[in-house]
C-alpha cells in the first residue's frame, strides 16, 4: 500500500515527527537506500534484521 501512495502522491507528507517531516518520495528513497545497504552487507531476502533509527 505504501508504494502505491508513494507513486500516486510522492510530494505529500507521509511521516511527521516532532523533529522532521518527510514526503512519500523521501521515505521511499530512504527505504530503498537502507535496503541497498543491507544487500551490500550480505543480507538475503527473508532474513530478519533489526534497524535502529
Amino acid at each position: 500500500m505504501f508504494w502505491e501512495m508513494a507513486k500516486k502522491w510522492p510530494d505529500r507528507e507521509a511521516l511527521v515527527t516532532e523533529n522532521r517531516r518527510m514526503t512519500y518520495r523521501e521515505v521511499r528513497e530512504e527505504a530503498l537506500y537502507i535496503s541497498e545497504q543491507l544487500r551490500n552487507e550480505g543480507v538475503k531476502k527473508g532474513e530478519i534484521v533489526g534497524v535502529f533509527i
